[in-house]
């Protein structure tokens, strides 16, 4: 009998090892492969964009940097690193990226935050079709007034905003194909130009019309909105765009192109800064 328990024993320390010893198949050893675009979205097709109120936006660029998904874990930690430290020059009005989207690899579950910094570019390392007054700015729009009379914004940004969970946190698992999405139209709006009667061109920048600079960002940050594309075309179609899963505004339903905005007129701008 002694024999036949002694046996047994041996058996089970022998099986346990190889039930519990391997980390095949645990959630926590999961990763997702993240790929991460840039886009300008209301109905953008390549060229110039004429916004319901007869402002036209002919040239959209902007330059980011510092992006960085923060877990539930840490969603207050502002001392992790970054995710993608080099800058994306992106031209928010082409139809198609003509980048290389960021790819990085994140452990797999709830995240609750990706942070989002502007940056800037050099003269020389501008990508094809970028425009040379973009060399050492954040971001750089042409248009015109309903008028015909032109605008210039110039802004050379070195601000920090997030993008969080909209209601509650998002998941990354396995292959994630994301876009932080700008809707374009809530950035600024004729009656805001009507303001500036005496210039032609209008230009927007740190030096010229100042305050105004302060409400466009504002503006241009509570736009951002995170997107899964959920058939990795590189773009967001008419389904995804009403499926924000964060949102620097933090808006109850942020896939409205931006209905409960008021383009900076009456908030601060230090919109989803972290």
């Amino acid at each position: 009998m002694k024999r036949i328990t002694l046996h047994i024993l041996l058996l089970v320390a022998l099986l346990v090892p190889s039930c519990v010893g391997t980390d095949v198949g645990n959630p926590q050893d999961e990763q997702a492969n993240v790929e991460l675009e840039v886009a300008g979205y209301t109905e953008t097709r390549s060229g110039a964009l004429t916004l319901e109120d007869g402002l036209r936006i002919d040239t959209a660029w902007i330059v980011l940097s510092q992006f960085r998904f923060r877990s539930v874990d840490d969603c207050e930690d502002e001392t992790l690193p970054y995710d993608v430290t080099d800058p994306v020059v992106v031209d928010l009005l082409a139809d198609q990226p003509t980048y290389d989207a960021p790819l990085f690899t994140k452990p797999a579950g709830d995240y609750c935050k990706l942070d989002v910094g502007f940056s800037q570019v050099d003269a020389d390392a501008l990508p094809a079709g970028a425009p040379g007054e973009l060399a050492g700015l954040s971001l750089f729009v042409e248009g015109a007034r309903a008028d015909g009379v032109e605008f210039r914004i110039e802004a050379d940004l070195d601000d920090k905003f997030h993008l969080s969970g909209v209601l509650e946190d998002f998941e990354l698992v396995g292959d994630q194909h994301l876009i932080v999405g700008f809707a374009l139209d809530e950035w600024i709006n004729e009656s805001q130009l009507d303001n500036v009667s005496d210039q032609d061109p209008i230009v927007i920048s740190s030096e010229e019309n100042p305050e105004m600079m302060g409400s466009f960002k504002a503006s241009i940050k509570r736009s951002a909105r995170l997107f899964r594309d959920e058939n990795n075309n590189r773009r967001l179609d008419a389904n995804e765009k009403g499926q924000a899963i964060a949102s620097s505004a933090q808006q109850n339903n942020p896939g409205t192109n931006g209905q409960n905005q008021n383009n900076g007129n009456n908030q601060s701008d230090d919109a989803g800064q972290p």
